[in-house]
């Protein structure tokens, strides 16, 4: 499938300058859209991709658009976010699931595993200011969202705006994933979808189907103790990360800690929330940002404190280069000179993030809001409800899936009692021997999946099982649907759980 053949003008063999499609519901809001040949040398792929911006008044939110190798009448399309905050969606592309991965000598390679097998994959940078996004105020502090609820607002112009630009994708499938602080995006722009489309005429909704959320940031009342009960014992195999004395600095500090998140997220006060956050920072976050060993991935030690990913470093290089900042991407130009050069994540936007106190705000109530929606008889019988999925490597210290299932396990809604007491199932892949298997936690609309032997970036360090998960998410929900009574496909996976499964009976964690 090519979209846009109605706009390109120019040869195939020819790149083909930006064009623009101006809302037909806000004239002061557009899609820039640029096409890149398929096989280009930049990231070569077998389907033709886009860039550009979605000008939202003054604001404009970059994305990269990859086409699905499997493009069909039901392709689903995935919205990609990076966390941060403040995070490029770039490095989702370029490290995790993009059709090309950079390496760390700075080249560009296939990669075996690349969601665009079954997704329309999105990436955009946000908030606005995060990588190649920007505003045309860039100096004024107040030009940036410092509040989550308020980003998602441009979440929702996006994605109409991208269905006026690619309108055989506007009633597609779509999922919205986030990785890290993308525990707090996407709940929260789900719950936002949630009440846009209950405003709007049915053939005005926004098609949501499914949320992700890997090693997400998302309940910090339930999180915070999780990082002390796996970093202070022994935990799947590896020693302690923090020392005897932080353990003991931290235990001493926990209940005030906690005392303040919980205050901070039935208040909503930005003083209480930061003063909270300084607390977590002194007896937490430093004790870990301070050691060679890497808090995202406890198996790795890194040359130094924070430097532990070298193909990082290797993607901002490549982001950089004239080739794909000036000429594929056409960056300076585009931006009015705004944006000159890319880093992986944007101090003004997190500093914004941070001052304001969104960090440590407790997204449960979002994620609650989405389960007791998706479980009522209304949207069950109607196929609105959106299924969430929660995944996390189990060497990630900060946002692994014990803190997430202490938030789970405590979430009010229809299934929470099926969920609490729903048994851990080994994920047995086919021809795949590792020393312990991914498991899955799940009841109707919520999976909770541990993946093994990886760090807070899933995706790049187990792609894989990742991928083999997102597989069996996508057949799922593609089996759901069919049990509705809609029809199916071909696109859709024949991965099933009864292939893999293998029942665990025990219900602890370790």
């Amino acid at each position: 499938m090519r979209f846009l053949s109605y706009l390109l003008l120019l040869p195939a063999a020819v790149e083909a300058s930006f064009k623009a499609v101006t809302s037909k519901y806000d004239s002061e809001n557009a899609i820039r859209i640029k096409e890149h040949a398929v096989g280009n040398k930049i990231c070569e792929s077998e389907r033709a991709s886009y860039s550009g911006w979605a000008d939202i008044g003054s604001r404009h939110i970059f994305y990269w658009f990859h086409e699905s190798k499997k493009a069909g009448k039901d392709t689903p399309v995935m919205l990609w976010l990076q966390g941060g905050p403040g995070g490029a969606s770039t490095t989702g592309a370029l490290a995790e699931n993009g059709p090309c991965l950079i390496t760390a000598d700075g080249t560009s390679e296939r990669n075996p595993f690349s969601w665009t097998e079954e997704y329309h994959m999105v990436y955009i940078d946000q908030p606005v200011g995060a990588g190649f996004s920007y505003v045309d105020n860039h100096h004024d502090i107040t030009a940036y969202h410092n509040f989550t609820e308020t980003a998602s607002l441009d979440i929702i112009a996006f994605i109409k705006l991208f269905q006026e630009g690619f309108p055989e994708l506007a009633t597609s499938p779509l999922t919205i994933a986030g990785e890290s602080y993308g525990g707090r995006y996407v709940p929260i722009i789900g719950a936002t979808i949630l009440d846009y489309n209950s405003l709007v005429p049915k053939e005005s909704r926004i098609p949501l189907n499914s949320l992700i959320i890997i090693n997400g940031w998302t309940s910090p009342p339930y999180q915070a103790p999780g990082i002390y009960d796996v970093g202070c014992y022994d935990y799947k195999g590896q020693p302690p990360f923090f020392s005897p004395e932080e353990c003991e600095l931290m235990a001493r500090s926990l209940d005030q800690i906690n005392g303040l998140l919980n205050a901070c997220s039935s208040s909503g006060d930005s003083l209480m929330c930061t003063t909270a956050g300084k607390l977590f920072n002194e007896f937490i976050m430093d004790p870990m940002q301070g050691k060679h060993q890497n808090m995202y991935d406890r198996r790795m030690v890194c040359p130094e404190p924070g430097r532990c990913y070298p193909n990082f470093r290797a993607i901002v290089s490549w982001l950089n280069s004239d080739e794909v900042l000036q000429d594929y991407f056409e960056v300076p130009e585009q931006t009015n000179g705004i944006k000159l050069s890319v880093s992986l994540e944007n101090d003004t936007v997190r500093d914004a993030m941070t001052r304001s106190g969104d960090m440590w705000k407790d997204t449960a109530p979002f994620v609650e809001k989405i389960l007791q929606h998706s479980s009522s008889d209304i949207a069950m019988a109607s196929q609105l409800g959106v299924d969430m999925l929660f995944m996390a490597g189990n060497m990630d210290v900060t946002c692994g899936p014990h803190g997430m299932q202490r938030f789970l396990d405590e979430a009010k809604w229809k299934y929470r009692p099926e969920f609490r007491n729903a048994p851990w199932e080994e994920l047995r892949w086919p021809n795949k021997k590792r020393s312990e298997y991914d498991r899955v936690k799940r009841t109707k609309g919520l999976w909770l999946v541990d993946i093994a032997e990886a760090g807070h970036v899933a995706p790049m360090d187990q792609p894989s099982p990742t991928w083999n998960i997102i597989k069996l998410w996508l057949a799922e929900r593609t089996q759901k649907k069919a049990r509705i009574g809609d029809t199916v496909h071909e696109h859709s996976n024949p991965m099933s759980f009864s292939s893999i499964i293998n029942v665990n009976k025990t219900r602890n964690q370790e």
